[in-house]
């Protein structure tokens, strides 16, 4: 959860590993849904952008060799968190 000026906003990303699909919510309405085969043969990471309220946010998804994935938000550019767990959350159920 981020919070700016008395309002709180929740980013959440959902990265299927094996699929490769990524799905962004904020406040919890979905923003954003990718799904490419690039991503499903061959994950190199993404960076996705959205608006969370009048800012700018971004996500970026980068691969750390074997042994998975590192992840950063962003609102507007500034680096909020990196690594966060209870925000960025990454699952197989993003094939739903």
């Amino acid at each position: 959860m981020w919070s700016w000026e008395g309002a709180t906003h929740q980013v959440e990303l959902r990265h299927g590993r094996r699929s490769g699909i990524r799905k962004i919510y904020v406040n919890k309405k979905l923003e954003d849904r990718v799904k490419s085969m690039k991503n499903l043969l061959s994950d190199t990471g993404s960076q996705h952008s959205f608006m969370v309220g009048p800012k700018e946010g971004e996500i970026l998804i980068v691969p750390k060799g074997a042994s998975g994935f590192t992840y950063q938000l962003r609102i507007d550019s500034m680096p909020i968190e990196q690594n966060m767990a209870c925000l960025l959350y990454t699952s197989d159920a993003a094939d739903e």
